[in-house]
């Protein structure tokens, strides 16, 4: 017996078919756990979109909410710039596989206008960024 594996072993067709069943082993090991990533990553998607569409009416009418006490009741004060911040972290944070890189970007801009000082916000361009919020939350996603 010992004589067959040592004859199997010196034998240079045996050795290639073996080398080249471990390479094609460890390449689709490979491909599976990248399928894997991506249909984890999609259902994340997916369930991310369903929660969405189910909820972004609510932050259309806190988005209108905000900027309706700012027009109308002209309530310019810190307590409304914190609660605007604090919804816009909240969508980010919630939302974000489903925002592209240009909504990304733009509430990286909402953000850091906000976390200006106080004395140089200017609330009519706060009312510009709660439109872009509010026209966001109208598109609906694909789920």
């Amino acid at each position: 017996m010992y004589k067959l594996i040592d004859n199997i072993n010196k034998h240079p067709y045996f050795l290639f078919s073996a080398s080249f069943s471990s390479i094609l082993g460890l390449l689709l090991s490979v491909y599976i756990v990248y399928k894997s990533w991506n249909i984890s990553k999609l259902l994340n998607h997916m369930e991310t979109a369903k929660d969405y569409n189910l909820c972004r009416t609510q932050f259309i009418q806190r988005f209108k909410g905000h900027k309706s006490s700012i027009l109308i009741d002209e309530n310019y004060s810190k307590q409304i710039v914190h609660d605007i911040l604090e919804d816009v972290f909240r969508f980010e944070v919630q939302y974000k596989p489903l925002l592209s890189n240009i909504d990304l970007f733009k509430f990286f801009f909402i953000k850091h206008y906000l976390k200006k000082r106080f004395n140089n916000i200017n609330f009519d361009k706060i009312c510009n960024y709660l439109d872009y919020l509010i026209g966001r939350n109208y598109k609906k996603e694909d789920e």
